[in-house]
Protein backbone atom coordinates (compact mmCIF):
# COMPACT_ATOMS: atom_id res chain seq x y z
CA UNK A 1 0.00 0.00 0.00
CA UNK A 2 1.04 3.74 -0.45
CA UNK A 3 0.23 6.41 1.39
CA UNK A 4 0.62 10.06 1.01
CA UNK A 5 0.04 12.87 3.11
CA UNK A 6 -0.32 15.92 1.05
CA UNK A 7 1.54 19.25 1.69
CA UNK A 8 4.96 20.12 3.22
CA UNK A 9 4.67 19.80 7.18
CA UNK A 10 6.67 17.35 8.79
CA UNK A 11 4.29 14.24 8.43
CA UNK A 12 3.87 14.88 4.65
CA UNK A 13 5.33 12.78 2.07
CA UNK A 14 4.55 9.06 0.59
CA UNK A 15 4.99 6.24 2.52
CA UNK A 16 5.07 2.57 1.24
CA UNK A 17 3.47 0.12 3.90
CA UNK A 18 1.74 0.21 7.23
CA UNK A 19 5.37 -0.41 8.80
CA UNK A 20 6.67 2.49 7.38
CA UNK A 21 3.30 4.59 8.14
CA UNK A 22 3.42 4.02 11.37
CA UNK A 23 7.05 4.57 11.72
CA UNK A 24 6.99 6.94 10.68
CA UNK A 25 3.78 9.37 11.53
CA UNK A 26 3.12 6.86 14.72
CA UNK A 27 5.27 9.13 17.10
CA UNK A 28 3.52 12.62 15.95
CA UNK A 29 -0.05 11.07 15.84
CA UNK A 30 0.44 9.86 19.64
CA UNK A 31 0.08 13.39 20.66
CA UNK A 32 -3.08 13.79 19.94
CA UNK A 33 -5.31 13.08 22.78
CA UNK A 34 -9.14 12.63 22.61
CA UNK A 35 -9.40 11.69 18.67
CA UNK A 36 -12.78 11.67 17.27
CA UNK A 37 -13.24 11.24 13.73
CA UNK A 38 -16.47 10.12 11.85
CA UNK A 39 -16.59 9.71 8.19
CA UNK A 40 -19.44 12.42 6.77
CA UNK A 41 -19.69 10.97 3.07
CA UNK A 42 -18.50 8.27 0.92
CA UNK A 43 -18.63 8.35 -3.02
CA UNK A 44 -17.13 4.77 -5.19
CA UNK A 45 -16.71 4.87 -8.43
CA UNK A 46 -15.47 1.64 -9.75
CA UNK A 47 -12.24 1.18 -7.96
CA UNK A 48 -11.66 4.27 -6.65
CA UNK A 49 -13.69 5.92 -3.57
CA UNK A 50 -13.53 9.80 -1.89
CA UNK A 51 -14.00 9.47 1.91
CA UNK A 52 -14.67 12.76 3.63
CA UNK A 53 -14.30 12.71 7.39
CA UNK A 54 -14.22 15.32 10.51
CA UNK A 55 -12.03 15.03 13.12
CA UNK A 56 -11.30 16.43 16.45
CA UNK A 57 -8.74 16.07 19.18
CA UNK A 58 -6.36 17.67 21.73
CA UNK A 59 -2.74 18.76 20.25
CA UNK A 60 0.09 19.72 21.95
CA UNK A 61 -0.83 22.89 20.91
CA UNK A 62 -4.11 23.38 21.59
CA UNK A 63 -7.49 22.45 20.13
CA UNK A 64 -6.78 20.82 16.65
CA UNK A 65 -10.02 20.34 14.09
CA UNK A 66 -9.76 18.15 10.21
CA UNK A 67 -13.21 19.28 8.74
CA UNK A 68 -13.24 17.98 6.14
CA UNK A 69 -9.96 15.98 5.76
CA UNK A 70 -10.48 13.62 2.62
CA UNK A 71 -9.30 10.41 1.71
CA UNK A 72 -8.92 9.33 -2.12
CA UNK A 73 -8.43 5.38 -2.18
CA UNK A 74 -7.73 3.49 -5.08
CA UNK A 75 -8.87 -0.15 -4.37
CA UNK A 76 -7.52 -3.45 -6.35
CA UNK A 77 -9.45 -6.88 -5.81
CA UNK A 78 -10.03 -6.62 -2.03
CA UNK A 79 -7.20 -4.44 -0.91
CA UNK A 80 -6.53 -0.79 -0.75
CA UNK A 81 -3.08 0.00 -2.89
CA UNK A 82 -2.83 3.88 -2.89
CA UNK A 83 -4.70 6.25 -0.13
CA UNK A 84 -4.17 9.65 -0.44
CA UNK A 85 -5.09 12.59 2.61
CA UNK A 86 -6.09 15.99 2.17
CA UNK A 87 -5.95 17.69 5.21
CA UNK A 88 -5.53 21.55 6.62
CA UNK A 89 -2.22 21.97 7.00
CA UNK A 90 -2.27 25.12 8.78
CA UNK A 91 -3.47 23.19 11.30
CA UNK A 92 -1.18 21.34 11.52
CA UNK A 93 1.99 23.05 11.71
CA UNK A 94 0.36 25.19 14.39
CA UNK A 95 -1.84 22.53 16.67
CA UNK A 96 0.61 19.80 16.30
CA UNK A 97 4.13 21.45 16.36
CA UNK A 98 3.85 24.80 17.55
CA UNK A 99 4.52 26.87 14.66
CA UNK A 100 3.64 30.02 13.96
CA UNK A 101 1.50 31.91 11.12
CA UNK A 102 3.14 35.51 10.03
CA UNK A 103 2.02 38.20 7.67
CA UNK A 104 5.10 37.92 5.55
Amino acid sequence: MSYCFVGHTPLSGRYHGPQELFEKLGPSLSDLKDLKSTFTELIVDGKRAVALMRATAHAAHGPYTQDPAIFVITVEGEKIVDLLEMVDTVMIETQCFGKKLSAA
